[in-house]
């Protein structure tokens, strides 16, 4: 998959491209790592995060159908259409993925409470029975 292209040529073709060039002397260094790097970093940036909600998304049914313990990390990999190697580009161990996962899941349901939780320091008794009304009035109309 291409991240980048110029001419029909890739990022990582660029750059060795570039490397190329800089040896023979053809063009100052930096000039050419500037124009590079303003080229290249955003669309890589962006790709970057696509993948990591691909692989996010993936591992979202994988572990909602079949348990987080039950799935590995190659199965993930395959599911959002990128290798074990990508996927630990993204997250250091399945432990990160099993985070990132998580916290994904957790949003919605934050954001959904965060607005009954009174304001201005109210105690913490008050705060709870709030959620606990909002979370029996969800039970009772779930839409």
């Amino acid at each position: 998959m291409r991240l980048f292209s110029l001419a029909g040529a890739t990022c990582h073709r660029i750059d060795l491209l570039a490397a190329a060039i800089v040896r023979a002397g053809s063009v100052s260094t930096k000039g050419l790592e500037n124009t590079l790097t303003s080229r290249c970093t955003l669309t890589v940036a962006r790709d970057s995060s696509k993948t990591r909600r691909r692989l996010i998304a993936a591992a979202d049914g994988l572990f909602y159908g079949q348990g987080i313990r039950a799935v590995g990390v190659d199965a993930v990999a395959e599911a959002a259409g990128v290798t074990k190697r990508t996927l630990y580009y993204h997250f250091a161990s399945k432990d990160d993925l099993i985070a990132a996962y998580l916290e994904e899941r957790d949003l919605p349901t934050l954001g959904r409470y965060q607005g009954v939780i009174p304001e201005g320091g109210a105690p913490a008794a008050r705060r709870i029975r709030r959620i606990f009304e909002q979370l029996g009035k969800n039970a009772e109309d779930p839409r």
